[in-house]
């Protein structure tokens, strides 16, 4: 049984390993050509998808909860500042 403090890995244990190793699998070995690849088919590039599945879940806390969180900021607010204002991969802060 889980205590109620495990660490996020103990409770969804396919984001420890898992889908690293099924993102490193497809993509490894691959040319900067074909990791930015991007069709009108399938949108974003491999890279780009990645880069959204790196950043995701912090994106979305900073977004939706910073301002409550952490109402001085992080020691390293402006790095986070800029993830989540990419214009790469998931559109501004503002319209997320």
């Amino acid at each position: 049984m889980l205590r109620s403090d495990s660490p996020a890995t103990e409770l969804f244990p396919q984001f420890k390993d898992d889908i690293y190793g099924m993102i490193v699998a497809e993509s490894q070995g691959m040319t900067d050509e074909q990791l930015d690849f991007e069709s009108d088919r399938w949108e974003w590039s491999i890279r780009r998808n990645i880069s959204h599945m790196a950043s995701g879940d912090m994106w979305w806390l900073w977004v939706r909860w910073g301002g409550q969180l952490f109402p001085d900021g992080l020691p390293n607010g402006p790095e986070l500042d800029a993830v989540c204002d990419s214009p790469d991969d998931r559109g501004s802060a503002g319209n997320p």
